[in-house]
């Protein structure tokens, strides 16, 4: 378990990045999550683990409610260790593990009320810049290669975990907890971004709630080939369209210039 939970952090704090009660845009059954929601100045990481609420039909109520509690203080060894972290930087806070009915999920959020807050947190400052690609003249497409935040090893870090968790849930309550842990096998794993502007933009964009949302999600074996994900921004070239507009009074006025010139000149031969 210690192995397990060492390597969790690894993948946690690997990564380089307003309240956690929106809906998520076609949130996935049997999904690990994590999703960055931008408002503002704010930013918020939720770290959620799949409850599988649809396994547990013919469990009774009180062992059902059992699990979800020995699932929160699984998460809460990893949120404990995000609220160590965020001692000492001011406009950083950790929530406790809940659970959240939209998502089926178990998890917590590291909330950052300004990008000064993030930086400090991720070091971003000593973190190596993603350069863009960019393409366009009169609008500039910024194209940025992100690395998938789940990887091959984490994922099979955090599934164990979550079977382990289930195992002691089923000793405990004296349950065939064969099926449920079988369910991880068959996870997926999403990785999304919500935001209240479409700046950012990818193939897999949509809208809900007033928040648009770019969503990533890669099953177990297709993490192993380690794509990254795209990103890209639009961005008008104001100073082309200055430019342009420019040239192109000064083509009008020159062309003016010129017929007046020839239709006088005409006119005085006549």
């Amino acid at each position: 378990m210690k192995k397990i939970l060492l390597l969790f952090f690894a993948f946690v704090f690997s990564l380089s990045f307003s309240s956690f009660d929106v809906a998520s845009a076609e949130s996935s059954q049997n999904s690990f999550k994590l999703l960055k929601i931008t408002n503002g100045t704010t930013i918020s990481f939720a770290y959620l683990f799949p409850v599988n609420s649809y396994a547990f039909e013919n469990v009774d109520s009180v062992s059902y409610e059992g699990f979800k509690y020995y699932l929160k203080n699984t998460a809460s060894l990893l949120s404990d260790s995000y609220e160590e972290k965020a001692e000492g930087i001011d406009g950083t806070s950790v929530s406790k593990p809940n659970y959240y009915s939209d998502y089926d999920s178990v998890g917590f959020i590291l909330k950052f009320d300004c990008i000064e807050a993030f930086n400090e947190y991720f070091d971003v400052e000593d973190s190596e810049p993603v350069v863009p690609k960019k393409t366009g003249v009169f609008v500039r497409k910024s194209t940025y290669n992100i690395a998938f935040p789940f990887s091959s090893s984490s994922a099979t870090a955090l599934i164990n975990l979550m079977k382990n968790t289930v195992i002691m849930w089923g000793t405990t309550f004296n349950k065939d907890v064969s099926t449920i842990v079988s369910l991880y096998d068959h996870s997926t794993f999403v990785y999304q971004l919500a935001s209240t502007t479409k700046q950012a933009r990818s193939e897999n964009m949509s809208e809900s709630g007033g928040l648009y949302y770019n969503t990533f999600e890669r099953t177990f074996d297709e993490l192993a080939a380690d794509e990254p994900i795209t990103i890209y921004y639009l961005e008008i070239n104001r100073a082309f369209w200055y430019l342009t507009a420019i040239v192109l009074v000064v083509v009008a006025i020159t062309i003016v210039l010129l017929w007046h010139k020839f239709s006088t000149k005409h006119k005085k031969q006549n």
